[in-house]
């Protein structure tokens, strides 16, 4: 069985400057001939709620077989059953992104600038960064010279 996904409108405003915005309008239609099921979900609909607020038909047979709404970027009801919240999604992220403990030896929390400069030490994290821009420039130099010997 395959499901045949028709999308809405996207509107993007302020990509190059001034706050970021994505709105989803119009309606997507999924389809599954094999299976008789079809859903138009509607965007946008309602202008006491955001953009990203949705809410559906699904149909089996031409029958309505339930209801779906929700938000695209933060929950989905199915007959008025939550079935997916973002914060759950979420949940397994935030552990994931806790610092270690244990950080490898490259972990730019090492590095002689920032921990000098979390001291408050100033002049002391410039000198360090000027170190590791030295160094960089160095390597790369080598690298330079190895590439022109082969």
């Amino acid at each position: 069985s395959s499901i045949v996904v028709h999308m809405p409108r996207d509107l993007f405003s302020n990509v190059m400057m001034g706050v970021y915005r994505h709105d989803i309008y119009g309606s997507m239609m999924l389809e599954d001939a094999k299976n008789g099921l079809a859903c138009e979900i509607v965007f946008g609909k309602n202008r006491n709620l955001p953009s990203d607020y949705f809410r559906g038909q699904i149909l089996r047979n031409g029958e309505e077989a339930g209801i779906v709404e929700g938000s695209w970027l933060g929950c989905l009801d199915y007959n008025g059953r939550r079935i997916w919240n973002i914060e759950d999604s979420l949940s397994g992220l935030h552990a994931l992104s806790k610092p270690s403990h244990d950080p490898l030896p490259t972990d730019s929390r090492h590095r002689g600038d920032v921990i000098a400069m979390t001291e408050g030490d100033m002049a002391g994290a410039e000198d360090k960064k000027k170190m590791v821009e030295e160094s960089q420039r160095r390597d790369r130099k080598l690298r330079s010279l190895k590439h022109n010997l082969l």
